[in-house]
């Protein structure tokens, strides 16, 4: 709460730029914007205490995506019954990603189903 107006300002032409985007896409989308903020990795830090911003998960780093670390990526583990999930399966921040996530491992358990599976599923709600 404490930034200059040039730092507000670049926060209002992201925020625009992203609600222009949707609406290239969805027509109409803009006008039922009531209200709108852009949170930026300062402003998670500051709420949340979480390290550079950085909330959904361990940070991303060139390290992760080594080949000595690339078995984080399975969800299955070499412990029976020990699956992983989430975010950081995907290697990526994000909201999406976590999604992601949770799809490849209902994908691998053993009464799980296929991802195509999962979507195909989810149209019937």
């Amino acid at each position: 709460m404490k930034r200059d107006e040039e730092y507000k300002a670049l926060k209002q032409r992201l925020s625009k730029a992203l609600i222009d985007l949707v609406e290239q896409h969805y027509p109409g989308f803009a006008e039922i914007i009531d209200y709108q903020e852009l949170s930026t990795p300062l402003t998670n830090e500051h709420f949340t205490g979480h390290y550079q911003g950085g909330i959904y998960g361990l940070a991303i780093a060139p390290e992760r995506f080594e080949a000595k670390n690339l078995a984080w990526r399975d969800p299955k583990t070499p412990i029976p019954g020990l699956y992983l999930t989430g975010v950081d399966l995907m290697m990526m921040g994000g909201i999406v990603p976590a999604m992601l996530g949770g799809l490849l491992t209902v994908a691998n358990l053993p009464q799980g189903i296929s991802v195509p599976q999962t979507f195909i599923a989810s149209r019937r709600f």
